[in-house]
């Protein structure tokens, strides 16, 4: 089909789309679930505070990444503010050396093939949402096409997911239910839990950049790192199949906390190609963020709950 060639898909693909693609039907099950989610947006952190005893200033990595797992114990303790964040994931299939290209639709007939790739981009998925001692609560929304930023206020609500105490809540676009699986990429409650012991268990800590993005000076920490400690890093109730290909990513702030957080994974469900899975997460402290919302308006069934 002439050249080999890199391809995106400006919006994500959706399972009618996708259905269309016998070599990527594999990916339309797995990879859809994995791109919906998104949020609501926080202001970015102002002042530091000092929440860690450890300086940017010549301390080794291995200290840095413990002051910022006690950071996160602090703000998640009883009494404590929590902190805001927001997650940006983007999933690419790749065409493995060895094996076949990439089948790529006609943009404006699907049922039509407009050529063969070794890369495709599949779509994205953005959330924001806030970690509480009392509780989690994430907003999902659609994701933007690969040349473009995320937008978590006028993109499209998908899904919503709270836990107020023991209790979880689940929102699919008509009002709240009670669930046992709360919807979610980057950060769950299981994932927020692991958080220090992540930090404190990384491998071969290496500062590897430091930079000044927005007036704050982020120091790079890249380490090695296990799913069982970040499990819901691609998606909730994805860990059996996820797989990092690298280190994970950590940026801290001036006072030592931990600000930023990035990962590349693999689907290891996905057969023929590479689905790999790009998240980016930001946290904020300032201002902390406020209470958790009620789950309002509820479904009819629901509401008696």
């Amino acid at each position: 089909m002439g050249a080999r060639q890199h391809v995106s898909v400006k919006s994500t693909p959706d399972a009618r789309f996708m259905e269309r693609l016998p070599h990527l039907r594999t990916v339309v099950l797995l990879a859809i679930p994995v791109m919906v989610l998104a949020t609501v947006g926080f202001a970015r952190a102002g002042q530091t505070r000092d929440l860690s005893p450890v300086s940017l200033a010549g301390a080794a990595p291995a200290a840095l990444l413990d002051g910022a797992a006690t950071g996160i114990e602090r703000v998640l303790a009883k009494g404590g503010p929590g902190f805001g964040f927001q997650v940006v994931s983007r999933s690419t299939l790749h065409a493995k050396p060895d094996g076949p290209q990439i089948q790529v639709p006609d943009a404006t007939d699907p049922s039509k093939l407009a050529g063969l790739a070794d890369r495709l981009y599949l779509g994205a998925s953005i959330a924001a949402g806030s970690a509480r001692p009392d509780g989690f609560w994430l907003q999902m929304r659609a994701g933007p096409a690969e040349d473009a930023g995320p937008d978590f206020e006028k993109a499209e609500v998908t899904l919503a997911g709270l836990q107020r105490g023991t209790e979880l809540w689940r929102n699919d676009g008509e009002g709240w239910y009670r669930t046992d699986q709360l919807p979610g990429i980057g950060l769950d409650p299981a994932t927020i839990a692991r958080l220090p012991t992540l930090l404190r268990t990384a491998t071969d800590p290496q500062v590897s950049a430091t930079t000044d993005p927005d007036g704050r000076t982020v120091a790079t920490v890249a380490a090695g790192g296990t799913i069982a400690d970040a499990p819901g890093l691609m998606a909730i109730d994805a860990a059996s199949f996820s797989e990092l290909t690298g280190p994970l990513e950590y940026g801290l702030d001036e006072g030592g906390r931990l600000v930023a957080l990035h990962a590349t994974l693999r689907n290891t469900r996905v057969e023929g190609f590479d689905l790999i899975v790009d998240t980016r997460i930001s946290l904020t402290y300032d201002p902390p963020p406020g209470a958790l919302p009620e789950p309002a308006p509820r479904l009819p069934a629901a509401s008696g709950g």
